[in-house]
Parts: C-alpha cells; structure tokens; sequence
C-alpha cells in the first residue's frame, strides 16, 4: 500500500514549476463538448492530485494493482488492474486486463468552453493484453486491445504524462476521446547478446467516433493505423546511464472523406514522424 499528494508539477517539455491547476492547459485545449474552442488554460482550479495504490499477490503468478486518483473540483479516476503470469520452461505467458472508471467532481458555473471536464461527465474504459515471452532470448510479443465506452470522454490532462491503456503507441493518444476501438500487436527483443541494443515494433489500428462529434472526439482526430519503430542503446563503461532512442511512426487515415480543413488532418494522419532522443540516467 502506498500513497501521496502532489501540489506542484514540472509539465513534460517545461522547465518551471506549476501548480496543478496551472498545468492543465499548457498544450492545445481542443473543443468543448458543445463544438466551441475550448479554453480552460488559466480556468482550473484544484488543491492538487492525492494517489492511492493497493497491491496484493493473492495466487503465485498474480499481481492485483487498485490505483486512485483523487483530484479536487476536477476528477476522481479508478484504475483496477490484475496480471497473470505463468511459467513454463524458459516460456513465460502473461495475460491482463485494466479497467478505468472517471467519474467528474466539477462543480462550477464557468462558460462551456472554460471547462475542462462538464459537470457531471464520466467515461467507463476497458483494456487487455495477452503476451508471450521467450526468457532465453528476451523476446517479447504482445497483442492489445482497448475500448474506451461511448458513456464519456476519457480524460487525463496531456501534460501529467501517458496514458496506461496496454494499446499504448509513442505519438498516439485516445485521451479526450469516448466510442474508442483500438488493437494494437507488438514486439520488444534485443538485437545482441549483450541487450544494450534492443527494437520495439508496434502497429495498431484506432477507430475513432466521428471528428464531427465534439462531445466524445475532443481533439477531432479521425480513424488511423499507426506503425512504430523504436530502437534503443544502452552505453556502458565510462558512458554508463546514456541512453540512445529513434523512434520512427507513421500514421494514416481510415477515414474516408475528412473534407477540406487542414484541422482534421494536419499533424494528425498520412504523416512521418522522426525523432533522436539522448537522456542520461543518474
């Protein structure tokens, strides 16, 4: 069991310290759930973000995970999640599955637009995964599947970090979206013996409601399939703790006719995305 309260947060791609509610915001706002620009930037107000965890192991090969995030005039988020993990030989199978339950605590009288989540707003979210793991060579495949209901959007502000669906894919998001469909398969395996160098491939399939409906589409992303591939270096010696990733993603559209605005398409499908990133760890 563990637990704790943040009151301030250094967002992603920031360098200074805010409080909760002046993170919310920092990246594009989207629509409101009425279709209007939303800008709730400035507009959020809340005490901080107070995270409670169970763990228990009730059976060999089983980890039950129960998260709760409790955030004040925002949100109440429920996360139980349980694996199973089974052993044979040097093949080891894992099966899971998470469920996500939003609930609103907003209670004001702010515009429409100036909300971040509608009184009363709540989404029900479930995802689930079957692996497969060769032990001896460190070779991973995965197959993935989330929905997300068409009760509610499902929201996390983008600048607290990722999501936790298992259909998770680097420059995809479902956040801000309700009616959501997504699988996704992939595969994690060391390219040498030493595992310093290592791949990550994953492709999915997204199937988003439609970029018309403001109420569960916040972000008016239309239908895509996504391909990733990730590579990874781990130095070791005098450079041990750098770390080397390029990730290369394309995305592309499922939906048909997106019309002529720019906003349903550009730097959301039929896309290349490059990026090098060097961290070091202390």
């Amino acid at each position: 069991m563990k637990g704790g309260w943040l009151w301030r947060t250094s967002p992603r791609s920031t360098i200074q310290w805010s409080t909760i509610g002046e993170s919310v915001g920092i990246y594009p706002n989207g629509r409101a759930v009425d279709g209007t620009k939303a800008a709730y930037a400035g507009n959020v107000e809340t005490d901080g973000i107070a995270i409670g965890n169970i763990g228990i192991n009730p059976l060999k090969g089983l980890d039950v995970q129960i998260w709760n995030y409790y955030v004040p005039q925002l949100f109440n988020t429920f996360l139980p999640k349980v694996e199973l993990k089974k052993k044979k030989d040097q093949v080891q199978w894992m099966a899971g599955v998470q469920y996500v339950w939003q609930k609103s605590l907003y209670n004001d009288t702010l515009a429409i637009h100036k909300q971040y989540i509608s009184k009363d707003e709540q989404s029900h979210s479930l995802s689930a995964r079957i692996s497969i793991k060769d032990l001896s060579r460190d070779d991973e495949w995965s197959i993935n599947y989330t929905r997300i209901t068409n009760k509610g959007r499902f929201l996390f502000p983008r600048e607290w970090g990722v999501e936790s669906f298992y259909t998770f894919m680097y420059r995809e998001r479902m956040e801000g979206s309700g009616d959501v469909n997504a699988v996704m398969i992939q595969n994690q395996r060391p390219l040498n013996k030493s595992k310093k160098l290592s791949l990550q491939s994953q492709a999915g399939i997204f199937w988003m409601p439609s970029v018309n409906n403001s109420t569960l589409n916040k972000y008016a992303m239309p239908s895509f399939y996504q391909a990733n591939l990730r590579a990874r270096y781990k130095f070791t010696g005098f450079l041990q703790g750098l770390q080397t990733d390029v990730l290369y993603a394309y995305k592309g559209s499922i939906t048909k006719d997106l019309g002529e605005s720019p906003a349903y398409y550009h730097n959301k499908v039929d896309m290349h995305h490059v990026s090098v990133v060097v961290d070091y760890y202390f």
